[in-house]
Protein backbone atom coordinates (compact mmCIF):
# COMPACT_ATOMS: atom_id res chain seq x y z
CA UNK A 1 0.00 0.00 0.00
CA UNK A 2 2.62 2.48 0.82
CA UNK A 3 4.53 1.68 -2.66
CA UNK A 4 0.82 2.74 -4.21
CA UNK A 5 0.96 5.90 -2.56
CA UNK A 6 4.35 6.81 -3.28
CA UNK A 7 3.61 5.95 -7.41
CA UNK A 8 0.54 7.71 -7.16
CA UNK A 9 1.52 10.91 -5.62
CA UNK A 10 4.59 10.65 -7.77
CA UNK A 11 2.33 10.82 -10.62
CA UNK A 12 0.67 13.55 -8.97
CA UNK A 13 3.52 15.71 -9.12
CA UNK A 14 4.50 15.06 -12.48
CA UNK A 15 0.88 16.17 -13.21
CA UNK A 16 1.13 19.46 -11.56
CA UNK A 17 4.40 20.04 -12.90
CA UNK A 18 3.47 19.57 -16.55
CA UNK A 19 -0.01 21.75 -15.57
CA UNK A 20 2.09 24.28 -14.20
CA UNK A 21 4.93 24.13 -17.47
CA UNK A 22 1.69 24.50 -19.87
CA UNK A 23 0.16 27.96 -18.06
CA UNK A 24 3.59 29.49 -18.51
CA UNK A 25 4.23 28.56 -22.28
CA UNK A 26 1.76 31.13 -23.55
CA UNK A 27 3.78 34.07 -22.55
CA UNK A 28 6.88 35.24 -24.42
CA UNK A 29 8.77 36.13 -21.51
CA UNK A 30 8.36 32.74 -19.33
CA UNK A 31 8.04 30.75 -23.04
CA UNK A 32 11.64 29.60 -23.02
CA UNK A 33 11.75 28.30 -19.57
CA UNK A 34 8.26 26.55 -19.69
CA UNK A 35 9.40 24.55 -22.96
CA UNK A 36 13.15 23.57 -21.45
CA UNK A 37 10.87 22.31 -18.24
CA UNK A 38 8.60 20.33 -20.40
CA UNK A 39 11.39 18.46 -21.92
CA UNK A 40 13.32 17.59 -19.11
CA UNK A 41 10.26 16.34 -18.11
CA UNK A 42 10.12 14.20 -20.78
CA UNK A 43 13.33 13.05 -20.54
CA UNK A 44 13.25 11.90 -16.97
CA UNK A 45 10.11 9.95 -17.66
CA UNK A 46 10.53 8.68 -21.35
CA UNK A 47 10.31 4.88 -20.94
CA UNK A 48 7.12 5.48 -18.33
CA UNK A 49 3.90 4.75 -20.31
CA UNK A 50 1.89 6.07 -17.33
CA UNK A 51 3.95 9.42 -17.09
CA UNK A 52 3.37 9.87 -21.01
CA UNK A 53 -0.15 9.39 -20.63
CA UNK A 54 -0.75 11.70 -18.40
CA UNK A 55 0.75 14.36 -20.21
CA UNK A 56 -1.18 13.78 -23.15
CA UNK A 57 -3.90 14.33 -21.03
CA UNK A 58 -2.80 17.13 -19.89
CA UNK A 59 -2.84 18.58 -23.15
CA UNK A 60 -6.22 17.02 -24.11
CA UNK A 61 -7.84 18.87 -21.19
CA UNK A 62 -6.83 22.24 -21.66
CA UNK A 63 -9.80 24.55 -22.26
CA UNK A 64 -8.40 25.93 -25.67
CA UNK A 65 -10.82 28.79 -25.35
CA UNK A 66 -8.85 30.27 -22.94
CA UNK A 67 -5.92 29.88 -24.76
CA UNK A 68 -4.42 33.03 -27.05
CA UNK A 69 -3.12 32.30 -30.62
CA UNK A 70 0.77 31.78 -29.58
CA UNK A 71 -0.32 29.41 -26.72
CA UNK A 72 -2.34 27.43 -29.15
CA UNK A 73 0.77 27.19 -31.62
CA UNK A 74 2.96 26.01 -29.27
CA UNK A 75 0.44 23.23 -27.74
CA UNK A 76 0.80 21.78 -31.04
CA UNK A 77 4.51 22.28 -31.56
CA UNK A 78 4.74 20.24 -28.19
CA UNK A 79 3.53 17.07 -29.83
CA UNK A 80 6.74 17.21 -32.21
CA UNK A 81 9.17 17.95 -29.17
CA UNK A 82 7.84 15.22 -27.52
CA UNK A 83 8.84 12.81 -30.48
CA UNK A 84 12.09 15.05 -30.58
CA UNK A 85 12.90 13.46 -26.33
CA UNK A 86 11.15 10.03 -26.93
CA UNK A 87 11.83 9.09 -30.53
CA UNK A 88 11.27 4.97 -30.30
CA UNK A 89 9.40 5.36 -27.20
CA UNK A 90 6.82 7.80 -29.36
CA UNK A 91 5.41 4.87 -31.50
CA UNK A 92 2.70 3.97 -29.37
CA UNK A 93 1.59 6.89 -29.24
CA UNK A 94 1.52 8.16 -32.54
CA UNK A 95 -2.23 6.91 -33.47
CA UNK A 96 -3.46 9.19 -30.32
CA UNK A 97 -1.24 12.17 -31.55
CA UNK A 98 -2.33 11.53 -35.27
CA UNK A 99 -6.24 11.90 -34.19
CA UNK A 100 -5.19 14.90 -32.01
CA UNK A 101 -3.60 16.93 -34.90
CA UNK A 102 -6.79 15.99 -37.54
CA UNK A 103 -8.89 17.61 -35.03
CA UNK A 104 -6.88 20.59 -35.44
CA UNK A 105 -6.39 20.44 -38.97
CA UNK A 106 -10.13 20.26 -39.95
CA UNK A 107 -10.50 23.72 -36.94
CA UNK A 108 -8.95 24.89 -40.54
CA UNK A 109 -7.29 27.98 -38.65
CA UNK A 110 -4.43 29.28 -41.29
CA UNK A 111 -2.50 30.50 -38.15
CA UNK A 112 -1.99 26.88 -37.25
CA UNK A 113 -0.78 25.61 -40.20
CA UNK A 114 3.08 26.45 -39.57
CA UNK A 115 2.80 24.55 -36.43
CA UNK A 116 0.77 21.52 -37.52
CA UNK A 117 2.92 20.94 -40.55
CA UNK A 118 6.61 21.24 -38.73
CA UNK A 119 5.20 18.66 -36.22
CA UNK A 120 4.20 16.52 -38.34
CA UNK A 121 7.72 16.47 -40.12
CA UNK A 122 9.67 16.20 -36.32
CA UNK A 123 7.13 12.76 -36.02
CA UNK A 124 8.61 11.40 -39.05
CA UNK A 125 12.20 12.74 -38.22
CA UNK A 126 12.52 11.15 -35.01
CA UNK A 127 10.71 8.07 -35.27
CA UNK A 128 10.59 5.84 -38.56
CA UNK A 129 14.24 5.63 -38.20
CA UNK A 130 13.80 3.67 -34.88
CA UNK A 131 11.88 1.00 -36.57
CA UNK A 132 13.69 -2.70 -36.89
CA UNK A 133 13.11 -2.98 -41.07
CA UNK A 134 11.90 -1.05 -44.01
CA UNK A 135 8.48 -2.70 -44.18
CA UNK A 136 7.68 -1.78 -40.54
CA UNK A 137 8.90 1.70 -41.35
CA UNK A 138 6.40 1.89 -44.64
CA UNK A 139 3.50 0.42 -42.76
CA UNK A 140 3.94 3.64 -40.33
CA UNK A 141 4.40 6.15 -42.93
CA UNK A 142 0.93 4.96 -44.88
CA UNK A 143 -0.66 5.32 -41.41
CA UNK A 144 0.26 9.01 -41.14
CA UNK A 145 -0.86 9.57 -44.76
CA UNK A 146 -3.79 8.03 -44.95
CA UNK A 147 -5.91 10.53 -43.62
CA UNK A 148 -4.18 13.40 -44.85
CA UNK A 149 -4.98 12.16 -49.06
CA UNK A 150 -8.60 11.91 -47.51
CA UNK A 151 -8.11 15.57 -46.60
CA UNK A 152 -7.57 16.26 -49.99
CA UNK A 153 -10.87 14.59 -51.03
CA UNK A 154 -12.98 17.69 -49.22
CA UNK A 155 -14.68 20.71 -50.55
CA UNK A 156 -12.72 22.62 -47.50
CA UNK A 157 -9.84 24.81 -49.19
CA UNK A 158 -8.11 25.61 -45.96
CA UNK A 159 -7.84 21.56 -45.04
CA UNK A 160 -6.86 21.34 -48.36
CA UNK A 161 -3.86 23.30 -48.18
CA UNK A 162 -2.92 22.81 -44.69
CA UNK A 163 -2.84 18.48 -45.55
CA UNK A 164 -0.74 19.49 -48.44
CA UNK A 165 2.10 21.20 -46.36
CA UNK A 166 1.89 18.68 -43.71
CA UNK A 167 2.64 16.20 -46.65
CA UNK A 168 5.18 18.34 -47.94
CA UNK A 169 7.15 17.79 -44.34
CA UNK A 170 6.33 14.58 -44.27
CA UNK A 171 8.32 13.81 -47.99
CA UNK A 172 11.33 16.32 -46.76
CA UNK A 173 12.05 14.16 -43.39
CA UNK A 174 10.73 10.59 -44.36
CA UNK A 175 13.96 8.28 -44.95
CA UNK A 176 14.73 8.03 -48.64
CA UNK A 177 14.10 3.94 -48.56
CA UNK A 178 10.80 4.39 -47.59
CA UNK A 179 10.03 6.76 -50.59
CA UNK A 180 11.40 4.56 -52.46
CA UNK A 181 10.17 1.74 -51.67
CA UNK A 182 6.66 3.55 -51.57
CA UNK A 183 7.16 6.03 -55.04
CA UNK A 184 4.70 4.45 -57.36
CA UNK A 185 1.69 4.88 -54.98
CA UNK A 186 2.96 8.35 -53.67
CA UNK A 187 3.58 9.71 -57.06
CA UNK A 188 -0.08 8.01 -58.16
CA UNK A 189 -1.71 9.78 -54.96
CA UNK A 190 -0.07 13.19 -55.55
CA UNK A 191 -0.72 13.15 -59.41
CA UNK A 192 -4.41 11.59 -58.98
CA UNK A 193 -5.45 14.61 -56.61
CA UNK A 194 -3.33 17.36 -58.83
CA UNK A 195 -5.59 16.26 -61.62
CA UNK A 196 -8.59 15.98 -59.37
CA UNK A 197 -11.29 19.42 -60.71
CA UNK A 198 -11.92 19.79 -56.98
CA UNK A 199 -8.03 20.61 -56.06
CA UNK A 200 -7.28 23.35 -54.50
CA UNK A 201 -4.19 23.27 -52.73
CA UNK A 202 -2.17 22.49 -56.67
CA UNK A 203 0.19 24.85 -55.68
CA UNK A 204 1.50 23.11 -52.15
CA UNK A 205 1.04 19.56 -54.01
CA UNK A 206 3.02 20.52 -56.33
CA UNK A 207 5.79 21.56 -53.91
CA UNK A 208 5.31 17.95 -52.71
CA UNK A 209 6.27 16.71 -55.88
CA UNK A 210 9.63 18.94 -55.96
CA UNK A 211 10.35 17.65 -52.57
CA UNK A 212 10.08 13.98 -53.91
CA UNK A 213 11.78 14.82 -56.76
CA UNK A 214 14.70 15.97 -54.99
CA UNK A 215 14.51 13.28 -52.10
CA UNK A 216 14.79 10.26 -54.98
CA UNK A 217 16.39 12.27 -57.74
CA UNK A 218 16.63 9.51 -60.89
CA UNK A 219 14.31 7.63 -59.85
CA UNK A 220 11.61 9.27 -60.40
CA UNK A 221 12.30 9.61 -63.91
CA UNK A 222 9.86 6.81 -64.42
CA UNK A 223 7.05 9.00 -63.69
CA UNK A 224 7.91 12.27 -64.59
CA UNK A 225 6.03 12.31 -68.31
CA UNK A 226 2.81 11.21 -66.25
CA UNK A 227 3.26 14.68 -64.22
CA UNK A 228 4.07 17.07 -67.50
CA UNK A 229 0.55 17.83 -68.22
CA UNK A 230 -0.35 18.71 -65.07
CA UNK A 231 2.53 20.77 -64.47
CA UNK A 232 1.76 22.64 -67.81
CA UNK A 233 -1.90 23.41 -67.12
CA UNK A 234 -0.30 24.79 -63.49
CA UNK A 235 1.64 27.03 -65.12
CA UNK A 236 -0.95 29.11 -66.94
CA UNK A 237 -2.82 29.46 -63.23
CA UNK A 238 -4.83 32.01 -61.83
CA UNK A 239 -2.93 32.12 -58.87
CA UNK A 240 0.28 33.56 -58.99
CA UNK A 241 2.22 31.26 -56.42
CA UNK A 242 0.59 28.45 -58.31
CA UNK A 243 2.31 29.41 -61.50
CA UNK A 244 5.36 29.92 -59.68
CA UNK A 245 5.35 26.61 -58.17
CA UNK A 246 4.76 24.55 -61.61
CA UNK A 247 7.93 26.71 -63.50
CA UNK A 248 9.80 25.72 -60.24
CA UNK A 249 8.94 21.89 -60.98
CA UNK A 250 9.76 22.23 -64.36
CA UNK A 251 13.24 23.63 -63.23
CA UNK A 252 13.71 21.07 -60.85
CA UNK A 253 12.92 18.03 -63.34
CA UNK A 254 15.59 19.62 -66.08
CA UNK A 255 18.56 20.15 -63.61
CA UNK A 256 17.62 16.55 -61.73
CA UNK A 257 16.47 14.28 -64.85
CA UNK A 258 17.15 15.89 -68.02
CA UNK A 259 16.87 13.04 -69.96
CA UNK A 260 13.24 12.22 -69.08
CA UNK A 261 12.65 15.91 -70.22
CA UNK A 262 13.98 16.10 -73.76
CA UNK A 263 10.55 15.01 -75.09
CA UNK A 264 8.20 17.98 -73.92
CA UNK A 265 11.79 20.66 -73.92
CA UNK A 266 9.99 22.28 -77.54
CA UNK A 267 6.29 22.56 -75.42
CA UNK A 268 7.77 24.16 -72.03
CA UNK A 269 9.90 26.14 -74.11
CA UNK A 270 6.90 27.73 -75.33
CA UNK A 271 5.42 27.93 -72.55
CA UNK A 272 8.22 29.39 -70.43
CA UNK A 273 8.76 32.15 -73.52
CA UNK A 274 5.39 33.10 -72.38
CA UNK A 275 5.56 33.20 -68.91
CA UNK A 276 8.81 35.14 -68.95
CA UNK A 277 6.49 38.16 -69.64
CA UNK A 278 4.23 37.80 -66.39
CA UNK A 279 3.35 40.46 -64.83
CA UNK A 280 4.60 39.02 -61.53
CA UNK A 281 8.21 39.52 -60.99
CA UNK A 282 8.88 36.10 -59.06
CA UNK A 283 6.99 34.35 -61.73
CA UNK A 284 9.43 35.81 -64.52
CA UNK A 285 12.36 35.06 -62.32
CA UNK A 286 11.43 31.05 -61.70
CA UNK A 287 10.78 31.13 -65.77
CA UNK A 288 14.11 32.51 -67.18
CA UNK A 289 15.87 29.79 -64.50
CA UNK A 290 14.25 27.45 -66.38
CA UNK A 291 15.02 28.96 -69.73
CA UNK A 292 18.22 29.01 -68.86
CA UNK A 293 18.37 25.26 -69.34
CA UNK A 294 15.88 24.27 -71.33
CA UNK A 295 17.00 25.98 -74.81
CA UNK A 296 19.56 23.57 -74.13
CA UNK A 297 16.81 20.29 -73.88
CA UNK A 298 15.23 21.59 -77.28
CA UNK A 299 18.89 21.73 -79.12
CA UNK A 300 18.99 18.16 -78.50
CA UNK A 301 15.20 16.89 -78.74
CA UNK A 302 15.36 18.51 -82.70
CA UNK A 303 14.48 16.36 -84.74
CA UNK A 304 17.26 14.57 -87.24
CA UNK A 305 19.76 17.13 -85.40
CA UNK A 306 22.26 13.70 -86.08
CA UNK A 307 20.99 11.13 -87.88
CA UNK A 308 20.18 13.55 -90.96
CA UNK A 309 23.32 15.05 -90.82
CA UNK A 310 25.26 11.38 -90.39
CA UNK A 311 23.60 9.81 -93.38
CA UNK A 312 23.93 13.39 -96.00
CA UNK A 313 27.59 13.02 -95.04
CA UNK A 314 28.12 9.45 -95.01
CA UNK A 315 26.07 8.96 -98.40
CA UNK A 316 28.70 9.68 -102.05
CA UNK A 317 27.78 13.14 -103.35
CA UNK A 318 26.19 13.01 -107.00
CA UNK A 319 27.82 14.55 -109.75
CA UNK A 320 24.31 16.20 -110.57
CA UNK A 321 23.24 19.54 -109.17
CA UNK A 322 20.27 17.74 -107.19
CA UNK A 323 19.18 14.75 -105.19
CA UNK A 324 21.40 11.65 -105.32
CA UNK A 325 19.44 8.95 -106.80
CA UNK A 326 19.23 6.27 -103.92
CA UNK A 327 18.89 3.30 -106.39
CA UNK A 328 22.13 4.36 -108.23
CA UNK A 329 24.88 2.96 -105.57
CA UNK A 330 22.89 -0.25 -105.61
CA UNK A 331 23.05 -1.03 -108.47
CA UNK A 332 26.61 -0.24 -109.15
CA UNK A 333 26.87 -2.42 -106.26
CA UNK A 334 25.43 -5.52 -108.94
CA UNK A 335 27.49 -4.87 -111.74
CA UNK A 336 28.63 -8.49 -111.89
CA UNK A 337 25.46 -9.30 -112.66
CA UNK A 338 25.51 -7.31 -116.11
CA UNK A 339 25.68 -3.56 -117.51
CA UNK A 340 23.29 -2.17 -115.26
CA UNK A 341 23.33 1.15 -114.95
CA UNK A 342 20.78 3.60 -113.50
CA UNK A 343 20.72 7.69 -113.70
CA UNK A 344 19.86 10.35 -111.35
CA UNK A 345 16.29 10.91 -111.64
CA UNK A 346 16.32 14.43 -113.01
CA UNK A 347 14.93 15.57 -115.92
CA UNK A 348 15.28 13.50 -119.18
CA UNK A 349 17.71 15.25 -121.54
CA UNK A 350 16.84 16.23 -125.00
CA UNK A 351 19.55 14.03 -126.33
CA UNK A 352 19.78 10.15 -124.68
CA UNK A 353 23.33 8.88 -124.57
CA UNK A 354 24.58 7.17 -127.65
CA UNK A 355 24.59 3.47 -126.77
CA UNK A 356 25.82 2.11 -129.81
CA UNK A 357 28.97 4.31 -129.86
CA UNK A 358 32.08 2.59 -129.35
CA UNK A 359 33.24 4.79 -126.48
CA UNK A 360 30.45 3.73 -124.19
CA UNK A 361 30.73 -0.20 -125.47
CA UNK A 362 34.53 0.40 -124.44
CA UNK A 363 33.27 1.30 -120.62
CA UNK A 364 30.76 -1.41 -120.51
CA UNK A 365 33.93 -3.83 -121.31
CA UNK A 366 36.01 -2.42 -118.78
CA UNK A 367 33.59 -2.91 -115.91
CA UNK A 368 32.49 -6.40 -116.99
CA UNK A 369 36.35 -7.14 -116.27
CA UNK A 370 37.37 -5.58 -113.47
CA UNK A 371 34.07 -5.72 -111.74
CA UNK A 372 34.66 -2.39 -110.33
CA UNK A 373 33.15 1.04 -110.92
CA UNK A 374 35.15 3.67 -112.47
CA UNK A 375 35.01 7.12 -112.04
CA UNK A 376 31.14 8.53 -112.24
CA UNK A 377 32.25 10.90 -115.20
CA UNK A 378 33.42 8.01 -117.27
CA UNK A 379 30.03 6.47 -116.82
CA UNK A 380 27.78 8.76 -119.19
CA UNK A 381 28.73 10.54 -121.98
CA UNK A 382 25.47 14.59 -122.19
CA UNK A 383 26.01 16.37 -124.79
CA UNK A 384 23.99 19.28 -123.31
CA UNK A 385 24.77 19.21 -119.31
CA UNK A 386 24.36 22.73 -119.07
CA UNK A 387 21.01 22.92 -120.21
CA UNK A 388 19.58 21.01 -117.16
CA UNK A 389 21.34 23.31 -114.36
CA UNK A 390 20.36 26.16 -116.49
CA UNK A 391 16.44 25.19 -116.13
CA UNK A 392 16.66 24.32 -112.43
CA UNK A 393 18.04 27.99 -111.31
CA UNK A 394 15.58 29.64 -112.07
CA UNK A 395 13.24 27.15 -109.75
CA UNK A 396 15.72 27.12 -106.89
CA UNK A 397 16.00 31.03 -107.00
CA UNK A 398 12.23 31.54 -106.55
CA UNK A 399 12.09 29.39 -103.94
CA UNK A 400 14.82 30.99 -102.23
CA UNK A 401 12.51 34.27 -102.76
CA UNK A 402 9.60 32.70 -101.28
CA UNK A 403 10.91 32.13 -98.22
CA UNK A 404 12.91 34.55 -97.96
CA UNK A 405 9.01 37.08 -98.52
CA UNK A 406 7.41 34.66 -95.89
CA UNK A 407 10.34 35.44 -93.53
CA UNK A 408 9.68 39.04 -93.77
CA UNK A 409 6.25 38.32 -93.25
CA UNK A 410 6.37 36.62 -90.01
CA UNK A 411 8.78 39.34 -89.04
CA UNK A 412 6.46 41.69 -89.53
CA UNK A 413 3.78 40.20 -87.70
CA UNK A 414 6.25 39.04 -84.50
CA UNK A 415 6.60 43.03 -84.35
CA UNK A 416 3.46 43.81 -84.46
CA UNK A 417 2.38 41.60 -81.94
CA UNK A 418 5.51 42.74 -79.48
CA UNK A 419 4.46 46.32 -79.91
CA UNK A 420 0.89 45.54 -78.99
CA UNK A 421 1.73 43.26 -76.30
CA UNK A 422 4.25 45.75 -75.05
CA UNK A 423 1.54 48.27 -74.94
CA UNK A 424 -0.54 46.20 -73.28
CA UNK A 425 2.21 45.56 -70.46
CA UNK A 426 2.27 49.74 -70.19
CA UNK A 427 -0.68 49.43 -69.24
CA UNK A 428 -0.79 47.11 -66.75
CA UNK A 429 2.27 48.94 -65.27
CA UNK A 430 0.23 52.37 -65.16
CA UNK A 431 -2.51 50.57 -63.20
CA UNK A 432 -0.73 48.68 -61.85
CA UNK A 433 1.92 52.16 -60.07
CA UNK A 434 -1.62 53.44 -59.21
CA UNK A 435 -3.01 50.65 -56.86
CA UNK A 436 0.40 50.48 -55.32
CA UNK A 437 0.22 53.94 -54.74
CA UNK A 438 -3.13 54.17 -53.29
CA UNK A 439 -2.11 51.38 -51.64
CA UNK A 440 1.30 53.26 -50.21
CA UNK A 441 -1.05 56.02 -48.70
CA UNK A 442 -3.50 53.23 -47.13
CA UNK A 443 -0.57 51.65 -45.05
CA UNK A 444 0.99 55.25 -44.22
CA UNK A 445 -2.34 56.54 -42.45
CA UNK A 446 -2.31 52.84 -40.83
CA UNK A 447 0.48 52.87 -39.42
CA UNK A 448 0.20 56.64 -38.32
CA UNK A 449 -2.51 55.32 -36.77
CA UNK A 450 -0.81 52.77 -35.17
CA UNK A 451 1.74 54.75 -34.10
CA UNK A 452 -0.43 57.25 -32.27
CA UNK A 453 -2.37 53.88 -30.32
CA UNK A 454 1.10 52.55 -29.56
CA UNK A 455 1.85 56.32 -27.76
CA UNK A 456 -1.47 56.60 -26.12
CA UNK A 457 -0.70 53.03 -25.07
CA UNK A 458 2.51 53.36 -23.64
CA UNK A 459 1.43 56.51 -22.14
CA UNK A 460 -1.89 54.84 -20.60
CA UNK A 461 0.70 52.12 -18.96
CA UNK A 462 3.42 54.33 -17.54
CA UNK A 463 0.40 56.44 -15.90
CA UNK A 464 -1.39 53.11 -14.33
CA UNK A 465 2.57 51.63 -13.38
CA UNK A 466 3.13 55.40 -11.24
CA UNK A 467 -0.63 54.73 -9.67
CA UNK A 468 0.11 51.02 -8.62
CA UNK A 469 4.10 52.11 -7.53
CA UNK A 470 2.64 54.63 -5.82
CA UNK A 471 0.67 52.33 -3.29
CA UNK A 472 2.84 52.36 -0.16
CA UNK A 473 2.01 48.70 0.18
CA UNK A 474 3.66 47.70 -2.96
CA UNK A 475 6.24 50.22 -3.01
CA UNK A 476 7.57 48.46 0.43
CA UNK A 477 7.40 44.93 -1.54
CA UNK A 478 9.49 46.43 -4.10
CA UNK A 479 11.83 47.92 -1.93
Amino acid sequence: MKSRREGSMHSTDFQMAVQSALGRLGALDTQQTALEEIKSLLEQNATSDEKITIFLNSLNGVNEHTLTPVHKKEFVKLYGYMAEVLEGNMIPFIPRVLNTLQKKLKEANPHLFDAISSTFGMIIHNTLHTLPDLPSSCNQLALILKPLFQNLSTSNKNVQICSAHCLVKIIQHSPIECLKFMLEKLSAKILEYLNSPNCRATGQLIEASISLILSIEQDFAPYAASYFPALLQSATDEDFATRKQALDALYTLAAVIPNSVVPFASEVMQLLNKARTDKIKPVRDSALEAISLYKNLVIESSPGRNDGRHSEQSRPKSMFKGQINPNFFKAAGNLNDGPIIEIAAKKPSKTAPPEDSPSFQDEIAKIDDNFQIQEEPNFFTFKEPKQEVVEEEPEEKSEEKEEEEKFEENLVEKLSRLESENQELKTQFFEFKKTTKSEISQLNDRLGALEEMITTVSRLFDAKLKQITSNPKIAALLS
